[in-house]
């Protein structure tokens, strides 16, 4: 096996990326620098803002209360529907230009520009709004907005966003599809496949988003009142896919990072890695009931089937990180690695800041998915819907998971794109675990408070609560604490090397970042049973998790 770093090897794929992506056309490397540096920017508030809340949470800082849902707004508008889709368009965009052969430039790319304004006109407005006294969470929900000032310029906001979106999703779709249509390419990598199939999801997603928002524009334009159209039921077939389209584009950057840091592709065929990708389009659809099992309209026999049909949410992100990992097994041993059970992921690069960031992003996505597992179930939802232990969940993946995998994927584009070294790379790949920590602390306590009744959407309740909860509101506030700062560590890091990161030619731009060179192992030539135990371990763990689940709330009202 070669060493980490070794340069003697065949070309390695960090090799093949970075000549790819430096090769682009320089109006399409414009474009890329554009949405990364807003995708940049608006992580950065959006962690401000979270550390203003997780000190409040924690019981460190006192807000008024109005003050403090105007930052819960600010925040989670932020976060998810801005930082989350500015990265992914920069994210698909690199594959798309990258991993499609015979392609030479984005098809289309006005409209993307098109597309990237309205994006942020979107996002300018909507952190003006909730100023003006639009205090209506993320979820922006009608009517409850109704006389709310500044409500009308939020979904206003919300409108452009979904429009700049639609523009976008269409040139990664055109860009593959014509350099099909001209012969250039036979077929399509499985990252090109599944970087087209997320430009597609997203357009039929911005249809829904116009429809939901540009209705509730209108409705808040002309004085509110009552409404001709259900909003919750529009909004979540419209949310529910805005937030799995991040999962389907975390696994895709895991697919390509695992390559890029270790030469490694998938051992199996493409196509059974389309497959999997194109499992999205079967489960994602059917199942955005779930989110409306408090909703009293909704017939129990719906609900019973929408629960059973959540279980298969996880089945194409599960498959495709257990082609990941036993292609990594198998070639690390075929190319004579350490062979002790566990002892090959000693020779992973873990120098390498991207790969530590997917690694350690897969760390919190199996405690996220265990939990949503529990969670999504109809008879939990009157217990947890509306308790910390929801977002204390849903952090394991917005954070930890997809927010530390797309970072990891900026490790390397941001220096390619500016011809820069990353800046202070030993630092980077440390950082993912202290996340991880954070993370945990943060998830793990919040989920034992909402067990215990501290509710959601509220930073002071005032009520009484079970005494351990100011204990466990503090270790939220400490977790909370650690994210905010290793994410802000994250934004300087990343800021430092495109401003002043050392200048390197193509070909040296990654050389700081240590990878290794394994030779691709063929199914069945060795035997790879990590994959397997890590299966059973979390079975166990869902089983163990669903068993305290109901032992803590079993006895409660409801």
């Amino acid at each position: 096996m070669a060493e980490q770093g070794d340069d003697s090897t065949i070309e390695h794929a960090s090799g093949r990326f970075e000549a790819s992506l430096s090769s682009l056309a320089e109006e399409d490397r414009r474009l890329l620098k554009a949405f990364v540096l807003v995708s940049i920017f608006t992580l950065g508030l959006g962690v401000l803002y979270a550390l203003l809340l997780v000190l409040v949470k924690g019981g460190f800082l006192s807000l008024e209360s109005t003050l403090a849902y105007t930052i819960l707004t600010l925040h989670g508008t932020t976060v998810f529907y801005y930082w989350l889709y500015f990265v992914q368009v920069a994210v698909v965009m690199v594959f798309v230009l990258v991993y499609t052969d015979g392609v030479d430039e984005l098809v289309w790319r006005n409209l993307a520009w098109a597309g990237f304004g309205l994006m942020s006109a979107g996002f300018l407005i909507d952190q003006i709004a909730p100023w003006m006294g639009a205090v209506i969470t993320y979820t922006g929900l009608a009517p409850l907005s109704d006389g709310m000032p500044g409500a009308d310029w939020f979904y206003v906001g919300y409108v452009l966003l979904g429009l700049g979106l639609l523009c976008v999703s269409i040139p990664c779709i055109a860009t593959p599809i014509k350099a099909k249509l001209d012969g250039k390419v036979e077929s399509w990598s499985s990252i090109t496949f599944a970087a087209t199939l997320w430009a597609a999801l997203l357009t039929v997603t911005s249809f829904a988003a116009l429809n939901v928002f540009g209705r509730t524009a209108l409705w808040a334009l002309e004085g509110g009142g009552p409404m001709d159209f259900d909003y919750m039921i529009a909004y979540h077939v419209m949310f529910h896919n805005m937030h799995y389209l991040p999962l389907l584009s975390t696994v895709l950057v895991w697919y390509a990072l695992a390559e890029v840091t270790t030469g490694v592709k998938s051992i199996f065929s493409d196509r059974l890695s389309k497959v999997f990708f194109a499992f999205y389009l079967v489960v994602l659809p059917p199942t955005f009931l779930y989110h409306m099992f408090l909703d009293p309209t909704i017939s129990a026999l719906m609900k019973t089937v929408a629960s059973t049909l959540a279980m298969f949410i996880s089945i194409p992100t599960i498959m495709v990180f257990v082609i990941i990992l036993v292609s990594l097994e198998a070639s690390a041993r075929v190319s004579e690695g350490r062979q002790g059970l566990f002892a090959w992921m000693r020779d992973l690069p873990w120098g390498n800041p991207a790969f530590s960031s997917i690694a350690a992003a897969c760390v919190c996505a199996a405690a996220g998915g265990v939990l949503a597992n529990i969670l999504i179930q109809v008879k939990f939802a009157a217990l947890l819907s509306d308790t910390f232990a929801i977002p204390a969940y849903f952090h394991f993946f917005t954070v930890g998971t997809i927010s530390l995998t797309f970072i990891g994927l900026l490790m390397y584009v941001i220096p390619i794109l500016y011809g820069r070294q990353l800046w202070n790379p030993k630092l980077m790949a440390q950082l993912p675990w202290a996340l991880t920590v954070g993370v945990y602390l943060f998830g793990v306590s919040g989920i034992a408070a909402g067990y215990l009744g501290s509710p959601r959407r509220t930073l002071a309740p005032e009520y009484d609560l079970h005494a351990s909860i100011p204990l466990l509101n503090a270790l939220v506030g400490l977790g909370g604490i650690i994210m905010a700062i290793v994410l802000l560590l994250f934004v300087y890091g990343l800021v430092r090397t495109l401003r002043s990161g050392e200048e390197a030619g193509v070909g040296e731009v990654t050389a700081n970042l240590p990878t290794v060179r394994w030779e691709p192992a063929e199914p069945g030539a060795v035997k790879a049973p990590t994959a397997t135990i890590v299966m059973f371990v979390a079975l166990a763990a869902l089983f163990a998790l669903t068993w305290l689940t109901f032992s803590m709330v079993g006895d409660l009202p409801g």
